[in-house]
């Protein structure tokens, strides 16, 4: 019984997922392992006895094991990934905040009247 519920759970993200990815609120790049992820949730969900299979072939002990040490994997992995477009976008807006420092030093060397574009104070 548990298992069909874990199944219909995770279909019901799988379908969230997609949801989002359709209204564009999810790249299609972030979302792949989310549908791996659930896909195999939701196979494990239908059968159980395909976590017992791998964990006799990997040599695990206890087949749960398995889970938190792919969850544990995934995690870290994401983790990474997330910090390599962290530094990407920072180096994106350090780049535009200069280019935009030199932009209003050209704009105001040649019309000395006029007002910065961005108030210096917000920031």
């Amino acid at each position: 019984m548990i298992g069909y519920i874990v199944t219909g759970a995770a279909l019901a993200l799988l379908a969230a997922i997609m949801l989002l990815i359709r209204r564009r609120a999810l790249h299609e790049a972030h979302a792949l392992a989310w549908i791996v992820a659930l896909s195999l949730i939701a196979a494990i969900g239908l059968a159980p006895w395909l976590l017992s299979e791998m964990a006799t072939i990997i040599g695990v002990r206890n087949p749960p094991n398995i889970l938190l040490g792919i969850a544990v994997f995934s995690l870290t992995c994401v983790t990474i990934y997330q910090q390599v477009l962290l530094s990407r976008t920072d180096e994106k807006v350090r780049k535009l905040v200069l280019h935009l420092a030199l932009l209003e030093a050209d704009l105001k060397a040649s019309n000395p009247s006029q007002e910065p574009l961005i108030d210096q104070e917000e920031y």
